[in-house]
């Protein structure tokens, strides 16, 4: 009767465990949803109200609009619903009734695209927003990729990514090319990202390299400036090295001077037109011992 008892209760106790775990993750997911639904919300109100019909500024709402849908947050439903918000007239009759019947974005763009940008208007808009679209000085280079990427998808232009990422390459900022030197071509827009994102911390190492914490002088570096610019340390330790072994002073300021080389073991040699001097004057001096002892004969 008593493991009975004890056996229930061990599957009690199980159950319970397992209810408050769903709890627990069904909490978390619910707080995640919200948090995405927010950051989109947020991002769906900085687009600019299309008050219009005009063919290009319809392409741009469209554009902007891709990119945030492009971030994947949330559902087809849930961002068409934000989005009717930033529309009116026509525009927002079309995206009322793919709302009604659960349509998916996609559906949305060829309705809105069918209905304000005829073939003849978008084979313009592709020229320029994407085949002749360069990136700007202050414009950074994510930027720039995304927007070029979301106006070839809302034209629907019909080539490679290959081709797609080619012409993207071409038209980046020539202050940019140098830091794609030793970068191999990407093939993809998604190995495209990846490089803007290799180009992004190169471009903050760069920056950190150049700041003022990391241009202290040697002797005056503290300990909190030491963690700051670790490339720092080793001439520090060099000094200190100095300071605790004079004979390293000696050997670096010979090794340091103009007529001296380095071996390949730390060994020291005269320079080349030093060595022959010392030949000529070794000659000298043998030449002069052989006359002496043909004198004495």
């Amino acid at each position: 009767m008593t493991d009975k008892f004890a056996g229930s209760m061990d599957s009690a106790g199980n159950s319970s465990v397992k209810i408050q775990g769903g709890d627990v993750h069904a909490q978390i997911s619910y707080t995640q949803s919200k948090l995405r639904g927010n950051m989109v919300s947020d991002l769906v109100k900085s687009i600019p109200t299309l008050t219009g019909t005009e063919p290009e500024q319809v392409f741009r709402f469209l554009v902007r609009a891709e990119e945030v849908y492009d971030l994947k947050l949330v559902t087809d439903g849930e961002f068409l619903a934000l989005l009717v918000a930033r529309t009116t007239g026509r525009v927002m009759l079309i995206i009322s009734g793919h709302l009604r019947v659960s349509s998916g974005w996609g559906f949305v763009c060829s309705d809105i695209l069918s209905a304000f940008l005829p073939p003849r208007i978008r084979e313009s808009l592709l020229s320029k927003y994407v085949l002749d679209w360069f990136q700007g000085d202050a414009e950074e280079l994510f930027q720039f990729v995304a927007s070029v990427v979301s106006a070839a998808g809302i034209i629907e232009y019909q080539v490679s990514d290959l081709a797609l990422v080619h012409f993207i390459v071409q038209n980046i900022h020539p202050s940019v090319r140098p830091w794609l030197a030793f970068e191999s071509e990407p093939k993809s827009v998604q190995e495209l990202y990846s490089l803007e994102s290799r180009v992004a911390e190169a471009h903050a190492v760069e920056h950190h390299r150049r700041s003022p914490e990391c241009d202290v002088p040697v002797g005056k570096v503290s300990r909190d400036e030491q963690g700051m610019c670790p490339i720092r340390m080793p001439r520090m330790l060099l000094q200190r090295a100095e300071e605790t072994f004079p004979t390293v002073t000696e050997r670096m300021s010979y090794t340091n001077s103009e007529n001296a080389l380095v071996g390949p073991y730390g060994e020291t040699y005269p320079r080349h037109h030093d060595a022959d001097q010392a030949m000529n004057e070794k000659a000298r001096q043998s030449q002069m011992q052989k006359r002496k002892r043909i004198l004495s004969q």
